[in-house]
């Protein structure tokens, strides 16, 4: 993929905006992440900020801009420890799925949803959202709706994102989820000192920034 995507117009903004961005994602990702600080959740939020940035400068779709804002409000949660953290982490991404759902809906060929891969991949989808709740349920406590109402929306978001004619959307949406599952089961049923943590961690910054990278190229490219 060419990192520099509008190399070609006369304004070295966008390209600015987005160099900056996988920077502060990679300065996050390698140096950052296991070091709880204002610095880690100020280099973390600017990580999708400054996507959201690109997209409001380049004109991009409203639901587009404003799904990067939240992810990057839910960021800035995470950043930090914390039930009340994670909570309005929660709440922000959710509301980041909706805007993707609109942004995605927008985008309407219902023929696409009968190709024989996209049927797949909702299937796949949908059998992991029954068995992420089978295993989930019983461990996450108080938070069962907040996390029932956060799993149902965002595979309708990867549902939606299957009749999308943009195939950087659908790859984005589907790392995306597969972050959030990781993120789910280092979370919840993990135990704290198990060694897979340190590569789940990556896995999870890793599929999550590109994948929001890879939806915001396929709407602004």
């Amino acid at each position: 993929m060419n990192l520099l995507p509008f190399a070609g117009g006369l304004d070295a903004t966008p390209n600015g905006y987005l160099i900056f961005s996988v920077g502060a994602a990679m300065l996050y990702g390698l140096v950052l992440s296991h070091a709880p600080n204002l610095r880690r959740m100020i280099v973390k939020t600017l990580s999708i900020g400054i996507l959201a940035v690109l997209a409001f400068h380049l004109g991009g779709p409203m639901a587009l801009i404003l799904a990067l804002g939240f992810s990057a409000l839910g960021d800035a949660f995470l950043a930090n420890e914390g039930d009340k953290n994670f909570l309005g982490g929660l709440a922000s991404f959710l509301i980041a799925h909706i805007f993707y759902v609109v942004l995605f809906v927008n985008q309407p060929n219902e023929i696409l949803f009968l190709q024989p891969l996209r049927l797949v991949g909702i299937v796949a989808m949908l059998a992991l959202l029954g068995f992420m709740l089978f295993r989930l349920m019983p461990k996450v406590g108080s938070l069962k709706l907040p996390v029932l109402a956060y799993m149902l929306v965002i595979s309708i978001m990867g549902v939606s994102a299957m009749g999308v004619d943009k195939p950087l959307a659908i790859l984005g949406a589907v790392m995306f989820i597969a972050s959030d599952a990781i993120l789910a089961t280092e979370k919840f049923l993990m135990a704290a000192d198990n060694p897979h943590r340190a590569i789940s961690s990556i896995a999870i910054w890793a599929l999550y920034y590109i994948g929001q990278l890879l939806i915001a190229l396929a709407f602004l490219t």
